[in-house]
């Protein structure tokens, strides 16, 4: 091996993170790993979350300082998360990775004093999940919290950020402004309105002097706050199992 060689840093390969926005529980372990890497300390040991005093009936709001925190750090929109698959950062920076479902809608709590997505990944922490006396109200409790802040980040962009006029923001604004109500479960979807939810793109600059044609909207089909928790819930399995 040559002296050059031995000097090349390893590739992070953690770096797809941002491919997996339609996940954000995957997208958050990957982007922790990612962010680990750079830092080389990857393979630092593991130490385990220890369990909490949780509710175990009611569901604990996230302050929504550390919910805006999600979608404009350092002051700035997150144009990733404020993308095609915005109800779902929005169910996750509600929830904060804390709640999960069953196809029968029982609902379980994580109770470890980390919400660190290496941990809860970790079947050694597979203890710390909860169920709770009652998972229906549960659900729809987040979903009626996740509705405010859709609602809040709707005014928060027409507030704070209308005077940026470009194509994208415009069409980031408007897709927002288009987002059907988020409902706590499947047969509460509307066959227009969430099921054929069109996302809209932005207009491509002009060239040559002429206006391009923006590209043909895309039809994402949304899905209830309940299926995500047992997406979430399925995918931890994976780890677990």
């Amino acid at each position: 091996m040559s002296p050059d060689e031995e000097k090349t840093p390893p590739a992070n390969e953690y770096a797809d993170y941002t491919a997996m926005q339609s996940h954000p529980w995957a997208y958050a372990l990957r982007k922790q790993q990612f962010v680990m890497f750079k830092e080389h300390r990857i393979n630092l040991l593991f130490k385990e979350a220890e369990a909490v005093e949780t509710d175990l009936v009611n569901f604990t709001e996230t302050s929504d300082r550390e919910i805006m925190k999600v979608f404009f750090p350092n002051g700035n929109y997150n144009c990733l998360r404020f993308g095609q698959y915005v109800d779902k950062f929005i169910f996750w920076a509600v929830t904060g990775g804390c709640y999960k479902s069953d196809k029968n809608k029982r609902v379980w709590v994580w109770t470890g004093d980390k919400t660190d997505m290496r941990h809860i990944t970790d079947i050694r922490t597979k203890n710390l999940w909860r169920l709770m006396d009652n998972g229906f109200p549960i659900i729809e409790e987040i979903a009626s919290e996740c509705n405010r802040i859709l609602e809040r980040l709707k005014e928060t962009l027409h507030r704070e950020y209308t005077p940026d006029v470009s194509s994208y923001f415009k069409a980031r604004l408007e897709n927002l402004e288009n987002h059907p109500e988020m409902v706590s479960y499947q047969r509460h979807l509307n066959s227009q309105l969430h099921k054929q939810y069109r996302w809209y793109f932005q207009r491509p600059p002009r060239q040559g002097g002429k206006r391009q044609k923006a590209s043909a909207p895309q039809r994402i089909p949304k899905v209830s706050v309940h299926q995500m928790m047992k997406h979430y819930h399925i995918w931890l399995k994976h780890f677990y199992d």
